[in-house]
């Protein structure tokens, strides 16, 4: 089987092993103060994003500056929480 085969077929099983969480379940957070698995899985969303942008940017530029991440007020505005089903599957699947 050809690497690239092999790496999208490994890159998929953790996104599974996320589906089987039942839903009800992905929204509860362990603490007050920590994110629910639906959280998590949109940050990592947003996350990779940013490093996206950042990766090509810095092929255009000598200093290796960036805008910060805020975090906290992206899964906050993205509302993942919120968010019914599993609309960040089709996010990642992209």
């Amino acid at each position: 089987m050809r690497f690239s085969m092999r790496f999208a077929k490994r890159s998929r099983l953790p996104l599974l092993r996320l589906l089987e969480i039942p839903e009800q379940q992905s929204a509860i957070a362990r603490s007050e103060d920590k994110w629910s698995p639906k959280e998590i899985i949109g940050h990592l969303i947003d996350s990779a994003s940013n490093n996206h942008q950042r990766f090509v940017r810095a092929q255009f530029t000598d200093e290796l500056i960036f805008a910060g991440y805020e975090q906290e007020g992206w899964v906050r505005v993205q509302d993942y929480q919120g968010r019914a089903g599993r609309s960040w599957y089709y996010l990642e699947t992209i």
